[in-house]
């Protein structure tokens, strides 16, 4: 059980962030348990002046040992609760993640459980986060994607369990799998080769867009607000044209035999294309999965 209730907690901020920012400047490659290979750390706002910390045992127990499982269970419970900037937390886990893999697959885990009981409308940052994680170009990202998507209690699992009890929450689950999609192409040919597991969810999405009426709301949302029911918005219209176009993709590249130069590859990528250009579109790329529901 939690000390403080999620007020008390957002007075943790700096906190935080300290913390966060502690440990980008230590150097955690003793704690890598595969080579990097060709790949390279992910990018990070923290510039060291200097030679990088030694691995105190304090940050190693805090985050690469069970003991330090609390200290990451208030880490979920921020990018939930704190309103004000996470990007240091979002780094901070990024990096630990980076070829470790008994750090990225229970970081996994925890994000899921919270994209599994956490409100609705309290999920964008958890979401920011897994999409952080899960664009790492290291030798793990494949199985970063098949954990995060494909094992128990996975997002395509959730999508199932959610969409005829918790719309908004599969909607969620189905916006984060075409953003992703779009940000990452290791993960957007993930999810052709998946597509007979997802098409249902654009099947679905589609049959909710004609059930509901355009909302006269400008500011209605369907991460944000409390709703408890999906509302059709412009950005929800995207999300549905581009899982199409992805799912079409698919469908007319295994018609063509692979031919990367087919009319149809090429229509499908320009339908992808536009989609990506739209100004109403899922996001930039510091704001992936910022919400534009409008």
């Amino acid at each position: 059980n939690r000390r403080w209730s999620p007020a008390q907690a957002r007075e943790f901020l700096h906190l935080h962030s300290t913390l966060a920012l502690i440990t980008l400047h230590t150097d955690l490659s003793p704690q890598r348990t595969l080579p990097p290979g060709g790949s390279k750390l992910p990018a990070s706002s923290v510039q060291s002046s200097g030679p990088l910390l030694q691995l105190h045992p304090d940050i190693l127990a805090s985050l690469f040992t069970p003991e330090g499982q609390p200290y990451l269970l208030e880490v979920m419970f921020a990018m939930r609760e704190l309103s004000g900037p996470l990007s240091l937390l979002i780094e901070m886990v990024t990096y630990c993640s980076y070829c470790n893999e008994g750090f990225s697959l229970g970081v996994l885990q925890l994000l899921k459980s919270q994209l599994e009981t956490a409100p609705p409308h309290e999920l964008k940052n958890v979401f920011q986060m897994l999409q952080e994680i899960l664009v790492v170009e290291d030798p793990l990202q494949s199985q970063r994607l098949k954990y995060a998507f494909e094992s128990d209690r996975g997002l395509l699992a959730l999508m199932h369990q959610s969409n005829n009890v918790d719309s908004r929450r599969c909607y969620q689950c189905v916006k984060f799998l075409v953003t992703l999609a779009q940000k990452c192409p290791p993960a957007k040919d993930y999810f052709k080769d998946l597509s007979g597991h997802w098409s249902w969810a654009v099947q679905w999405l589609q049959k909710k867009m004609t059930e509901h009426y355009w909302t006269p709301q400008s500011n209605v949302s369907n991460e944000t607000s409390t709703n408890k029911t999906f509302q059709r918005t412009i950005s929800a219209q995207d999300t549905l044209a581009y899982a199409t176009a992805l799912l079409n993709e698919k469908e007319q590249s295994g018609s063509s035999n692979g031919s990367d130069g087919s009319p149809a590859n090429e229509n499908a990528e320009r339908s992808l294309r536009q989609g990506s250009e739209s100004p109403m579109m899922l996001g930039d790329s510091k704001s992936d999965l910022e919400d534009v529901d409008s």
